[in-house]
């Protein structure tokens, strides 16, 4: 799973702001994906690959109540986290998440200040 850590951002026309997503790889091969659009709920995603597959640890998301044009968004991803993710490919300057025959593209977040 080479190259997918860092900051990523998925665009849609469904939400006036983009999602966010850091990865991270923590001590012992557990990995760290944290997502949030913007003014709503952080979601945290603790995963670690098993058996060539990625297996979920831990979920967790706050309980703010997000603002109404954004809410679609952050419902579609909160149920995508909450089970897991299959696979995480990297492409180039994109990052495909899929699980189940549902996936999302990122692309690098170039506003990240390093």
């Amino acid at each position: 799973m080479g190259g997918i850590e860092g900051d990523w951002e998925l665009r849609v026309e469904m939400c006036p702001v983009p999602a966010k997503l850091t990865i991270k790889c923590l001590m012992g091969g557990t990995w760290m994906l944290a997502c949030m659009v913007p003014k709503g709920n952080m979601m945290q995603c603790m995963m670690k690959k098993v058996d060539g597959r990625l297996e979920l640890l831990k979920f967790a998301i706050t309980k703010r109540l997000p603002p109404v044009e954004i809410i679609e968004l952050e419902s579609e991803l909160a149920d995508f986290f909450s089970v897991g993710v299959e696979t995480i490919v990297r492409e180039g300057d994109n990052l495909r998440l899929s699980r189940k025959g549902t996936e999302y593209l990122f692309s690098v977040d170039k506003n990240v200040k390093k």
